[in-house]
């Protein structure tokens, strides 16, 4: 009861790379790592993914900042 999900934002800033805003009361940036892999993983596309650990909910930011990239096959 109460818990709320986490708010997700995207900021596409070049060609088949996207920035993944997440916030969450809850700091589960490395789930949402997990996740981000998995779609991947589901589709059959290979993505590399960052989470930006100067910007992460874990070293007391506000948000994690989670970078994908598609890769070329």
């Amino acid at each position: 009861p109460g818990v709320k999900p986490p708010r997700l934002m995207t900021i596409h800033y070049a060609p088949r790379k996207i920035l993944i805003i997440y916030l969450s009361p809850r700091h589960l940036c490395s789930m949402a790592r997990g996740i981000i892999l998995g779609i991947g993983d589901y589709f059959k596309e290979r993505l590399s993914v960052t989470l930006k650990e100067r910007q992460c909910l874990i070293t007391g930011n506000k948000e994690c900042w989670i970078y994908v990239v598609k890769q070329d096959r």
